[in-house]
């Protein structure tokens, strides 16, 4: 499973004529801007078998925002959209021998995870970080792994260039299976693993997010010393019963809004002790009272400054 010297779109076509196999495309459309005004019409108008990954699903409302899966032959729209797809994460490239409308549902049953916390969740399974986690993890049953790769032949990677990464080869092709969508559990290690891929992008995000809140907080400060902070806060979070994502941000924007010790105001631990870290973080932003004392008797002005030492240690 691991990648090998990039291979150029002709190369794959080959492959898959050996097996009588047909080539598809899976592409996040929401990492190509503009996709929809480029390329909505001529989809209308080809005679390639295509259709949205929503399509006929919960989600089939957001089909102007779905992942798009595409038969590609060479000369027609699918190798023209390759051309112009921007950068390398848009999605995957594979081979199978099945038809359009198998491979789709066969997808659409990875449409959706659920999550440690119980929550349902789309699943971005397609993207070629979490492909490739998902094909290697050892957080994956190898059942699981099997669902997902048995009617597939080949799975490709973008690598640049009109070129892409052998990413899997399955000796053995058969009819998928088909549970229902969301099916799936993600335990807490994957979880993790999951959100590690993304980290650093997530942290940049929080940082503007941070910014356009309070700018008064972040004008004096260094841009790695926000980051730093900000991951300090996210894994203080994690160590709470049911923390999301959600409250995971609120935790880490009220070290710099608040106070770098907020959460060791008794009042805060009371609430987090008799009801949860959302009540307390919801009685903190209305608390002027709470507020006040942290800033008085729960916060370092050197915090960030011993996070580097810490980090340099």
């Amino acid at each position: 499973m691991q990648p090998v010297t990039p291979e150029p779109f002709i190369e794959l076509l080959n492959r898959a004529s050996v097996h009588a196999d047909q080539l598809y495309m899976l592409i996040d459309t929401g990492t190509q801007p503009g996709f929809h005004d480029r390329w909505s019409v001529p989809l209308e108008r080809c005679t390639d078998p295509w259709q949205y990954l929503y399509y006929h699903t919960e989600f089939a409302h957001l089909c102007p925002v779905s992942p798009l899966l595409l038969q590609v032959q060479d000369g027609h729209i699918g190798n023209d959209m390759l051309q112009q797809l921007e950068g390398d994460r848009w999605g995957c490239l594979f081979t199978s021998p099945f038809d359009l409308n198998t491979l789709l549902a066969h997808w659409q049953s990875w449409l959706t995870v659920y999550l440690p916390s119980g929550q349902e969740h789309l699943f971005r399974l397609y993207s070629p970080r979490i492909l490739s986690l998902f094909l290697q993890s050892d957080y994956i049953d190898e059942e699981d792994r099997y669902r997902l790769t048995h009617p597939l032949r080949d799975i490709y990677l973008p690598a640049g260039e009109h070129r892409y990464h052998a990413l899997y080869h399955n000796p053995a092709v058969a009819s998928p299976m088909l549970p229902a969508s969301g099916w799936f559990h993600v335990e807490d290690e994957l979880y993790a693993e999951i959100n590690a891929l993304y980290r650093e992008e997530w942290l940049a995000d929080l940082a503007v997010e941070l910014f356009q809140l309070s700018p008064l907080t972040c004008m004096t400060l260094e841009h790695a010393d926000v980051l730093r902070g900000l991951s300090d806060g996210l894994a203080r979070a994690a160590t709470y019963r049911h923390s999301s994502d959600k409250l995971r941000k609120a935790f880490a924007f009220a070290q710099f809004l608040y106070g770098s010790r907020f959460w060791q105001l008794p009042q805060f631990e009371h609430e987090v002790h008799y009801g949860s870290l959302r009540d307390a973080l919801y009685e903190l932003e209305r608390r002027p009272d709470w507020q006040q004392q942290v800033r008085e008797a729960f916060h370092d002005a050197q915090w960030l400054e011993k996070l580097q030492q810490e980090e340099n240690a």
